[in-house]
């Protein structure tokens, strides 16, 4: 049985804050930050958020390129990214 209706609509209005906070990063030039972070400011756990990157990444949202200890996210409407390089590919970098 799936999620209910307000279950999936408070998911995605999470994933529009963090969108949000992904822009002014990007915007800022600052790094992305992590999912502990994020899930501390939202009051949720981090399977949320990595749930949350999963949703704005399949509807187009942002790109994400990771490597072992960071990434670095592309928001897909303006080309800005957050800032950092990647030194090594994470082993579950997902395909484009």
């Amino acid at each position: 049985m799936g999620a209910s209706p307000e279950i999936k609509e408070h998911a995605v209005e999470r994933a529009v804050k963090i969108f949000g906070l992904l822009k002014q990063a990007a915007a800022r030039n600052e790094p992305c930050p992590k999912n502990t972070a994020l899930a501390a400011r939202f009051g949720c756990g981090t399977a949320t958020v990595v749930n949350a990157f999963a949703f704005l990444e399949a509807n187009g949202m942002i790109e994400v390129a990771r490597g072992q200890c960071n990434r670095v996210v592309t928001i897909c409407s303006t080309g800005e990214r957050t800032a950092g390089r990647l030194r090594e590919t994470h082993h579950t970098r997902r395909a484009a």
